[in-house]
Parts: structure tokens; C-alpha cells; sequence
């Protein structure tokens, strides 16, 4: 397809990508969250463990009691929690950093959160170590102690961490996602963080992973239905469905999008053809933008403006504002450009541009438009940036030049 047609092809994509929005907007769509503009979506304690502990936490001030807990352990094999007597059972968030903990006061299900954050040094047999020297001392079988896995990416820690150090993994093929830790013990001295752990040979610790898709998303639906008469807690739980909605691999959650993402929900013969564009137009945008910026400025100020310069500042050409547009090379190779106007100077500094008296010191408050120029120029999503920015400079340069006759007419 040539170039011609690869615009024409591109602007019809556009426009469609447009109505999209606009008719998205028209009907109050929107893909603002609340918890997403406080904290990042792969926050795993602040926003996940936090999220979590708040609503299976049987006496948390949702006061629903055990009803968001039993939906989670209804995601949970029963062979793992079958012990635990529910109605004695507490939810513990962050103790001996542990980031959650059920318990009845003789069984413990661990719960440990992953996102991004790497497997720390022997962390999982260190948290059973702190529940047998906490809880359990001398007395503990198998079937106490059980780990949750929960994670967004992968099912085991990583071997380099060894979190599992002393256990190795019997598989369960009864039962998808559940493994059996069984412990051997340590190959020669223990490490001196776990010289305290001693436990039977042969002791089990059943091992279940809890993957956020789909388990815990659908947790979060089944807390969804029945807080179908509690709006309150029902919108919490849905702004925690648009934080996993972030966190899904190639889920396409925006409904008002940008090209990008509007480019990846079509067929793959139409995204090469679109991926060509962009690459072209890329490209094309900083010598446009080059070409257009020069010339607007030549019509303002005309040709000899540009030739008063201040030593201090290089010559304004379509080929300076290219460079600088594009940032080739050293920043003292395209920063400051610019030229006298009058007693005030006009220039592109390494973000920012200005057009103040020449006796006033450059700093930020001072910029055009309030903002970096830049991104003004490249990436304002109207397609009205360089049209602000000349207006900007034309509201100044008129300015000037009222007072310039008022000095003249005095």
C-alpha cells in the first residue's frame, strides 16, 4: 500500500476511533477508578493485601461478618481449610511479614501476595518457622500450616529466592493448582535464619495456587452478587475489578482509548498496515511540526527579528527547531534558540520556552503556555498545540507592540 493510500486508510481509522469516544462519553462511559488515582495497580500491599485483609477480615467495618472470607475459601480447596474452625477464626495482616494470615488459633493459612516484587530470601519456610515458634512451639502435625500462593504471574517462587528451602513438591493430581511440601530438612548446617525451625521428617504442608486470573477475580464477582443490596460495598468491590482489569494480561479494559489501543483490537492484516503509518507519521510529525513552527514564527516576527540575536542564544532556523524538537545529540547542540524581539527575548531552552524581558531571569513560572513546550507541540491529543502555542506568542508579540506605540505616541 503506498503512502497515499496508507493516510487515507489511517484518517478513516481515526475518525471511526473518534465517534468511538465521542459516543462513549455521550453515554457517561468512562475509565476513571478511584483506588488507581491513589495507588498504582501493582501495589501488591498497599492496595492488594490491604484490599483483601479489609473485606475477609470477619469483624472489618463492612460488618458483613464472615461473608467475603467464606466466599474466598469457597476459591480454596476444602482439603486445605478443612480444619480451621470458622467460628473462631481471625484474619491477621502483616504480622511477623506475613502479608495475611487466617487462623483459629491452631491452624494457619498463609497467604502470601505476588505481583512484581521478587521471592525474598527463604521467606516461605521462614513464615512456617515464626508460626511454629509463635503459635504452635513443640506441637505441630501435618495439616496446621498450609501456604496460598497468591500471584499474578507464576505459580512457584523462584528458585534463585529459595523460599522453599528443607521442602520439596509432591504434586496433587487430584486437585488442580494444590501441591504438597514435604519436608527433608536442610542439606548440611541449616542457614542462621532458620536454625530455630525443627520439624518431622516427612512433615506436609499443603500448597495452593491462587491465581488472581481467574480465582481472585472471580471472588470478586461472587462478592459482587452478594453485595447486591450494600451499593457501598458493591462499588468498592467494582473498583477493585477495574484495578485487575489493569493487571490482566492483554486485557483490553479502556473503553475511551487512544490509537494505540484502538490499533491492537483490530485484525492483524489492518494493525500491520496501521503500525507502517505510525511509523511513517512519527517520522513526519517532528519535520511538520519543524517546517510549520518555523514558518508561523516568519510570518509573526518576519526575517529580521531572527537575525537579533543574543550571543548567548543560536540562530532560529527549521533545522534548529528540528533538533531541538527531536533532541539530537547533546543538549548543547540544540538548546537555546532563539532572538531578541524588542527588549524581550524569545528562545527554546532544554524543556521550556519563553518570551519575557530580557532583564527578567528565565524559571519555569515564566514558560509559555504554563507547561513544557514540547510535549505541547507533539503530543497534545486535539491536535491544537501548535495553534495554542502560536497563539500564546501572538498575544505577546501584540502586546509588545501596543506598547511600543503608546511609548512612541507619548
Amino acid at each position: 500500500m503506498d503512502f497515499e493510500n496508507l493516510a487515507q486508510m489511517g484518517l478513516k481509522h481515526l475518525t471511526r476511533l473518534e465517534i468511538h469516544n465521542r459516543e462513549m462519553k455521550d453515554r457517561n462511559e468512562h475509565d476513571y477508578s478511584l483506588l488507581h488515582s491513589l495507588l498504582k495497580a501493582g501495589n501488591e500491599n498497599q492496595l492488594h493485601s490491604n484490599f483483601i485483609y479489609s473485606m475477609i477480615n470477619p469483624h472489618g467495618l463492612h460488618y458483613q461478618g464472615r461473608t467475603y472470607l467464606e466466599a474466598l475459601l469457597s476459591c480454596i480447596p476444602e482439603s486445605i481449610h478443612k480444619n480451621l474452625d470458622i467460628e473462631k477464626i481471625r484474619v491477621i495482616k502483616e504480622e511477623n511479614h506475613i502479608d495475611l494470615m487466617i487462623t483459629d488459633g491452631i491452624n494457619f493459612l498463609i497467604i502470601e501476595n505476588k505481583i512484581n516484587a521478587i521471592d525474598q530470601k527463604y521467606q516461605i519456610t521462614r513464615y512456617i518457622q515464626k508460626i511454629k515458634q509463635h503459635y504452635l512451639h513443640d506441637s505441630v502435625v501435618t495439616g496446621q500450616i498450609a501456604v496460598i500462593y497468591l500471584s499474578a504471574k507464576k505459580r512457584f517462587p523462584s528458585q534463585k529466592s529459595e523460599s522453599l528451602i528443607g521442602f520439596h513438591f509432591s504434586p496433587d493430581q487430584t486437585e488442580p493448582d494444590r501441591d504438597e511440601l514435604i519436608w527433608h530438612g536442610f542439606d548440611g548446617n541449616p542457614p542462621e535464619e532458620l536454625s530455630a525451625l525443627k520439624l518431622p521428617e516427612g512433615f506436609q504442608v499443603p500448597y495452593f495456587h491462587f491465581p488472581y486470573f481467574p480465582r481472585l477475580e472471580n471472588w470478586v464477582r461472587e462478592c459482587i452478587k452478594q453485595s447486591e443490596n450494600k451499593p457501598d460495598i458493591r462499588y468498592a468491590f467494582e473498583e477493585y475489578q477495574k484495578i485487575l482489569d489493569r493487571l490482566k494480561p492483554n486485557n483490553k479494559w479502556k473503553k475511551v482509548m487512544d490509537f494505540d489501543e484502538y490499533v491492537i483490537r483490530q485484525p492483524t492484516s489492518q494493525q500491520s498496515e496501521l503500525y507502517k503509518l505510525m511509523i511513517h507519521s512519527q517520522s513526519a510529525l517532528h519535520k511538520y511540526v519543524a517546517k510549520q513552527l518555523y514558518q508561523d514564527l516568519l510570518d509573526i516576527f518576519g526575517e529580521d527579528a531572527f537575525n537579533n540575536l543574543d550571543r548567548r542564544y543560536a540562530n532560529i532556523t527549521e533545522k534548529s527547531i528540528y533538533k531541538w524538537l527531536t533532541k539530537k545529540g547533546h543538549s548543547k547542540n540544540w538548546k537555546d534558540i532563539g532572538f531578541i524581539y524588542h527588549d524581550y527575548l524569545f528562545v527554546f531552552g532544554v524543556i521550556n520556552s519563553y518570551f519575557i524581558p530580557i532583564q527578567e531571569q528565565i524559571d519555569s513560572t515564566k514558560r509559555l503556555l504554563g507547561k513544557p513546550t514540547r510535549p505541547v507541540l507533539l503530543k497534545q491529543k486535539d491536535g491544537k498545540g501548535l495553534t495554542d502555542f502560536i497563539e500564546a506568542v501572538t498575544k505577546i508579540k501584540n502586546k509588545i507592540d501596543h506598547e511600543k506605540l503608546q511609548d512612541l505616541q507619548s
